[in-house]
């Protein structure tokens, strides 16, 4: 399957995998949040790993950047494929049987996803090119209806009458009178014993926690062309979005770049380069009650946001938690981070000698994400947390990666039936995670700086994670309609233990039924395709 550019232009998505939801057959995909920048799940045909990321490999112009695994130290997730600017995007192919995903060994257990970004053409004039779009975005499926006040006294009546002997209360008033004076007596108006009166509160938990709509703003600029021997593109992107939870954005800048040059008729060289800038305003994903989507579906109507003297109310009733105010987790319990995102390669191609060629890829990705909680005092998000101080997190990752691939191929097409391809080669995968953290608890003063804190405490945590591997591809087609191939692919992986090395191999066949002479026209694209194959799986190098 391929999905086109027209697709990645025409949607207001963060991500790559977001914009293929629906458009690929066999590809399932799911979202613990609607949260831009958060992680997903992709599954093709089915999970296919025990261990580790169901997720496809994703390979961006030969960069091998991972399953989209989340590295997030603070934020409830992060999707290091909201990275990439779809707009970028020339076309995204998805591998899926074993003959395909073979070509990636053990790590193309899952699915590979390929992602080919935009570059300009030869011998054509430069081209300027300038867009913007606003989109609204909305809750697809809002069925979630909250009781009001007046319907939260009416069950409130009706648990205190079902809950005591029969002729306990004589009316359903009186019953919802004692559950206000004893599950809500400071909003009673007048003398708790002689009336039971609602003082009139009636708040709307979800709506002061969420903006009623998601405004999406795109703008895009990009020139490209070439001349006879060199073609060039390079475009920028601004992305910004506005979440419904209100206090959460998501703001890119995106840089994408590519240069290919003909230094003669068989030499030929490329270069892309993709560099992002995020800055991503989150909250806090777990811990329930600090969850200000979470809380706001459980308080009580009847509870205040602010206090007569305009401070934030935080008695919010039985099942509450003292100092969990949704609006004031909102507003003094930020999570924010900033991404700084580069993925880049350069290849070169030569044919040596008459239907030989040599090719040569070196692609890396570096992310640097630094990631900042700052909690106000009385916000006591963690249990060992001093209620009167508050609590300061920083946190800062770096991960790089990169590969390193050399093939050597022999092409030919013959006798115009015969089209012949043959490839042997080798690849070096390298992947580092480094993070250092600070973390207090004691905070005396609301800025984000551990010069306020009376004890800090300090970690750190250093991954790495090697693969080389040699692989070997034929295929093989007659009169354009009937393909055989075959792969075979050795890896060997650090993160193995005393057997570090696997074998990996796929066979298949195709039948280009459009090409012969008795397909109705009717059909545009008719394949049948089978294929056989044995993938390893690496959980701990996603």
């Amino acid at each position: 399957n391929t999905v086109s550019k027209a697709n990645f232009e025409s949607t207001p998505f963060s991500s790559v995998d977001d914009v293929l939801n629906g458009r690929v057959a066999g590809l399932n995909f799911s979202s613990s949040s609607g949260d831009p920048g958060s992680s997903n799940m992709v599954t093709i045909r089915g999970v296919s790993s025990l261990l580790g990321t169901p997720n496809p490999l994703y390979v961006i112009d030969g960069v091998v950047v991972g399953k989209g695994a989340d590295n997030a130290a603070i934020m409830e997730s992060w999707n290091p494929l909201s990275a990439i600017d779809p707009n970028a995007i020339e076309n995204v192919s998805v591998l899926k049987d074993a003959s395909a995903t073979a070509l990636y060994g053990s790590r193309g257990a899952n699915g590979v996803i390929l992602i080919t970004t935009k570059k300009g053409k030869f011998n054509q004039k430069t081209r300027f090119e300038f867009s913007t779009e606003t989109g609204v975005q909305d809750r697809a499926f809002d069925k979630l209806k909250l009781l009001t006040a007046d319907e939260y006294i009416k069950v409130g009546g009706i648990l205190m009458w079902n809950s005591n002997p029969k002729g306990t209360y004589l009316s359903l008033e009186e019953a919802k009178k004692a559950y206000l004076l004893t599950y809500e007596p400071n909003y009673v108006k007048g003398n708790p014993d002689a009336t039971a009166d609602w003082s009139g509160t009636n708040t709307n938990w979800q709506k002061v926690v969420t903006r009623t709509s998601s405004v999406v703003n795109t703008y895009n600029f990009s020139a490209s062309g070439g001349g006879a021997n060199t073609s060039f593109r390079i475009g920028g992107t601004y992305y910004e979005n506005q979440p419904l939870v209100k206090q959460s954005n998501f703001n890119r800048i995106s840089i994408n770049s590519a240069v290919d040059h003909k230094a003669s008729d068989k030499l030929k060289f490329g270069m892309n380069l993709n560099y992002s800038n995020i800055k991503r305003d989150t909250y806090s994903g777990g811990r329930s009650v600090g969850n200000p989507v979470t809380s706001s579906i459980m308080l009580s109507p009847l509870r205040p946001i602010y206090n007569a003297d305009g401070t934030f109310n935080q008695d919010l009733g039985q099942g509450a938690t003292s100092g969990f105010n949704p609006v004031s987790i909102q507003e003094e319990a930020r999570e924010y981070a900033t991404i700084n995102t580069l993925i880049g390669s350069v290849n070169a191609d030569y044919q040596f000698v008459k239907n030989f060629y040599f090719n040569s890829l070196f692609g890396m990705q570096a992310q640097f994400i630094k990631e900042m909680q700052n909690i106000g005092a009385g916000r006591a998000l963690y249990t060992i947390q001093d209620p009167t101080k508050g609590a300061l997190r920083d946190e800062r990752s770096t991960i790089f990666d990169y590969n390193w691939s050399n093939t050597l191929s022999y092409r030919n097409n013959f006798n115009s039936r015969h089209d012949l391809q043959a490839y042997v080669g080798m690849e070096f995968q390298n992947h580092t995670y480094n993070n250092l953290s600070l973390f207090s608890v004691s905070q005396s003063d609301p800025r984000p700086y551990f010069e306020f804190a009376e004890e800090v405490f300090g970690g750190n945590n250093d991954q790495e994670w090697r693969q080389i591997s040699y692989f070997g591809r034929l295929n093989y087609t007659l009169d354009k309609k009937y393909t055989i191939s075959g792969q075979l692919r050795r890896d060997g992986n650090s993160t193995l233990g005393d057997q570090k090395f696997g074998n990996f191999y796929s066979v298949g066949g195709s039948w280009n039924v459009m090409n012969e002479s008795f397909v109705p026209k009717a059909f545009s694209s008719l394949t049948l395709r089978g294929s056989y194959g044995v993938l390893g799986n690496i959980p701990f190098a996603d």
